[in-house]
């Protein structure tokens, strides 16, 4: 089934800073899911983990089997600036607690 969007599909971001280039396949993938495909972030984790390339979350676990993702991690990359371009800092202050935005730089 051919999705039409009436919105304009973003180029899929990169991270700036990967370590690897298969974590930037999958930064793409997470993105190009939830732009253009509007699938929701439950939905996106299940897909990850049935693909056998990003069945390993962002997140290495020495001891046991390999994370699973979960739609928390897949939130927490489509909300990072940093994977939509932007250089952020000043995100939360020195106790961990989140800034209001204005106060980012």
């Amino acid at each position: 089934m051919a999705s039409t969007s009436f919105w304009p599909a973003p180029p899929a971001p990169a991270p700036t800073n990967s370590s690897s280039p298969t974590q930037a396949a999958i930064v793409q993938s997470i993105f190009s899911s939830y732009v253009c495909q509007r699938r929701g972030v439950a939905q996106i984790a299940r897909d990850l983990n049935q693909s056998a390339s990003s069945a390993v979350s962002s997140t290495p676990h020495t001891n046991g089997p390999p994370r699973r993702w979960t739609a928390s991690q897949v939130r927490a990359v489509v909300s990072n600036p940093v994977y939509t371009g932007y250089q952020v800092t000043n995100r939360r202050d020195t106790t961990r607690r989140p800034c209001p935005v204005h106060e980012w730089t």
